[in-house]
Formats: structure tokens, sequence, C-alpha cells
């Protein structure tokens, strides 16, 4: 804990619940997209040697197709990619000059296009496996920087992090 601000156990019980409630209220449903998994496709045999389709329909398969033709469901690839997605609560911050709080005396030029978030810290790992952040459902952001738990009343308890539109 800082050496400036030194808070009793009620005070910082306190700001934690409100932290928690601002979470929950302001919060924005965000969705965080994983990198794709791929799993075998259920409409074609796979062959083991070239590590492709052997171009068979699969007896049972949804789409049947004549032998010796590429697999319509995985295009001959013998794997299918699923997109694995999850949606969290993060209180998120578009204006660069809210985030960017110690340096506003500066001349600094900001674009935009950044996202500066903040959620609980328990979500750090998800952040990070997360390919992309989707904002306001088709607004598209990356990860630029580190999940990082700097100028929080309560530590150990809340990160920020900072995306860059990309589409």
């Amino acid at each position: 804990m800082s050496t400036y601000l030194q808070l009793d156990t009620e005070t910082r019980s306190l700001i934690q619940g409100c932290m928690d409630d601002l979470v929950e209220i302001f919060g924005r449903p965000c969705t965080l997209v994983y990198p794709a998994r791929m799993t075998p496709c259920e409409n074609c045999v796979y062959d083991t040697v070239t590590q492709l389709s052997s171009n068979r329909w699969r007896s049972g398969g949804p789409i049947p197709f004549p032998n010796s033709t590429a697999c319509p469901q995985c295009n001959g690839k013998g794997f299918a990619a699923t997109e694995v997605s999850e949606t969290l609560t993060f209180i998120c911050e578009t204006d660069p000059k809210k985030f960017i709080a110690p340096f506003n005396k500066l001349a600094l030029t900001v674009p935009a296009g950044y996202l500066q978030i903040k959620g609980r810290l328990t979500d750090i790992p998800k952040v990070e496996r997360a390919e992309f952040l989707l904002y306001q459902i088709d607004k598209r952001y990356v990860r630029v920087g580190e999940a990082l738990d700097h100028f929080n009343l309560v530590p150990n308890r809340y990160f920020h992090c900072l995306f860059e539109r990309r589409g």
C-alpha cells in the first residue's frame, strides 16, 4: 500500500463494495473472442497420412456430397474452426483525456480509437488470452497494453487495460 494514503479496513471494504457496484451498474457488456478452436469435421472422413479430408462423405454426416469432391463443410481441410467467445462486464472509457489523467497538462495528441477497460482482477487471464474484444456489438478492439493493477484505491482487486480499435 502507498505511504501517502493509508486506509483502514472498514473504509477499504466500503470502497471495494462501491467499486463492485460501479462495475455491475455502469459496466458495459463486452465480448471477448478467443482464438478459434479446431474441431474435426463431422461431415467427412479424415485422412491421417495427408492430414486433410479424404473427400469421402462420413455416413450420417449432415451434408452428403459425392466422393472425390471437396467436403462442403470444411472445404477439404478436415477440420472446422469453431469461434469461442465470452461476454463479460467492464467499465469502458473511450475518451483518452479521461484515462491519460496524469498527462493532461502536457500538450499530447492522442488519436481517437482507444478504449480503456476496468474490471475484476480475476478476469485478467481471459483478457490476455482473447484475440480481440467486441465493444458495442461491432467495434473490434485489440489489446495494446498489459492489464495493470496500478492507481487503485483497493489494490489486488481491479485492473485496467488499453485497447486499440481495429475494424
